[in-house]
């Protein structure tokens, strides 16, 4: 399982930006969304990214999907820079915590390091992570409603990353789906994997979730994009808001973004 990730210098990610896995003190929902892969360290089963068109949460779930591409080889891609690029991803893998740090130039070569070594990194890497699931491809033509087509597909898409403990990217996470059938999933997806080592990180630009009792408040990161450049925090930052907030008025305050997610169209000229 991911114990948490950071990237600098990759697209609209300039400076380090870290999502991380490590749950805080925080004791709710605690049964749900809590794994103990060590038998000691607390890590979420989900993390949500959360911000309007081209507030960089696709760069970020690039991100790692590049760092995880660039174990097996040498990698070129769009969103490299003159300067450095460098990743570190850490994770717990057989009970073992482990690390992996990328120096990447904009050719593509790169500089590795390993801890403990490199066939625990590949074991991990090449049997648990599977690449950017986009739930927008869920959206095409079949004899079901397009929202039942996508409620379908991604249910599915659940029960593999559950059963084989796998660690999922999902980008549009909900598109096209009725409220009541994303919290169904959400719901069903963390009730259901109890006894699983699986986690996904999810994209989405709806906010109608933070109603629910669907989230703690460190598995949700707002993302932002300021002078062109992405930062990512986390709704457990703001000390001032404590755990037992009302979920409603969390929500209120995301609409009225006085802490972060909120759209504006001149953000529509940026790319994710």
């Amino acid at each position: 399982m991911i114990i948490d990730f950071t990237v600098e210098n990759f697209g609209c990610i300039k400076e380090p930006q870290t999502i991380s896995f490590k749950a805080t003190e925080d004791e709710s929902l605690e049964e749900v969304f809590i794994s103990k892969p060590d038998g000691e360290t607390r890590l979420l089963r989900m993390v949500t990214l959360l911000g309007y068109h081209g507030s960089g949460k696709t760069t970020m779930l690039e991100a790692l999907n590049f760092c995880i591409a660039t174990t097996f080889g040498h990698k070129d891609h769009l969103f490299l820079t003159d300067a450095i690029t460098i990743m570190t991803i850490n994770f717990i893998h057989e009970g073992i915590k482990c690390y992996y740090t990328a120096f990447i130039n904009k050719t593509g070569f790169c500089n590795k390091s390993y801890s403990p070594n490199k066939e625990a990194m590949d074991g991990w890497l090449e049997n648990k992570c599977r690449q950017i699931v986009n739930a927008s491809d869920f959206l095409q033509d079949s004899e079901k409603s397009l929202g039942e087509y996508a409620y379908i597909e991604t249910r599915e898409l659940l029960g593999e990353v559950k059963q084989n403990s796998f660690v999922v990217t999902i980008d549009n996470f909900g598109i096209g789906l009725h409220a009541d059938y994303y919290e169904e999933l959400i719901t069903g997806y963390l009730i259901n994997n109890k006894d699983s080592l699986a986690q996904i990180i999810v994209a989405t630009n709806n906010r109608e979730f933070l109603k629910e009792e669907l989230y703690r408040h460190d598995s949700i990161y707002f993302a932002e994009k300021i002078n062109g450049q992405s930062e990512f925090y986390s709704l457990s930052d703001f000390k001032d808001i404590n755990p037992n907030t009302f979920k409603r008025k969390i929500y209120e305050w995301a609409w009225m973004g006085k802490i972060g997610g909120k759209s504006y169209p001149s953000h529509l000229h940026c790319e994710d």
